[in-house]
């Protein structure tokens, strides 16, 4: 939210973070919002965020008889997050 604070109304700078406005406060997060998730993406090594089709896929392809073979096992669906740490 630090880099929010451009944004901010001239009045709230003033007051600090428990005396802002709630207009200044819900800006401030939006901004935040946003540009975090823009981040996540970027941070991301598939240039994209997992979503929860995403894991239904995977789920799917689980109950097939193409994966009967499959006993047990981590199966990571994260966009290749894991394999950064």
């Amino acid at each position: 939210m630090v880099h929010s604070i451009a944004w901010a109304p001239k009045d709230d700078l003033q007051a600090g973070l428990l005396g802002c406005s709630a207009d200044g406060f819900a800006k401030a997060m939006d901004i935040s919002c946003h540009s975090f998730i823009r981040m996540a993406r970027l941070a991301a090594p598939l240039r994209e965020l997992v979503d929860i089709m995403d894991v239904g896929r995977a789920c799917a392809y689980l109950a097939t008889p193409q994966a009967r073979r499959i006993t047990g096992g981590t199966f990571y669906v994260d966009g290749g997050v894991n394999i950064m740490a």
